[in-house]
């Protein structure tokens, strides 16, 4: 495993994989250096720890958010009812496409309920 420097995007995206396999307890900085390919240190070059990271993923995943309710905005009219009706749909799809993100925002492990 090499010492060397590693991407704060790098990391995020290794660590939703983390948290995808193994849930908000079972998640380890050291198995996200791993995926990395880098040493137990390297992360902590962008993240003071873990729950950094992990907060890092729940921003990562707010502008994803942010973004598509930006695009279901700009291709909706300006009816208040459809675009009210319109974003919640997107949202549940998004919930769909990104499981990820209801373990963050609940804070428990699907698995396990805790």
């Amino acid at each position: 495993m090499e010492g060397g420097s590693v991407s704060r995007e790098r990391l995020i995206q290794a660590g939703i994989q983390e948290l995808e396999a193994n849930g908000l307890h079972g998640f380890s900085l050291r198995r996200v250096a791993q995926q990395c390919g880098v040493s137990c240190a390297a992360p902590y070059k962008h993240f003071k720890n873990k729950g950094e990271l992990v907060e890092a993923i729940a921003q990562h995943y707010n502008a994803q958010w942010a973004q598509r309710q930006r695009e279901v905005m700009d291709h909706t009219e300006k009816d208040i009812t459809r675009q009210l009706q319109e974003v919640c749909k997107e949202y549940l799809r998004f919930l769909l496409d990104n499981s990820n993100y209801c373990i963050l925002v609940t804070l428990t492990d699907a698995a396990t309920g805790k």
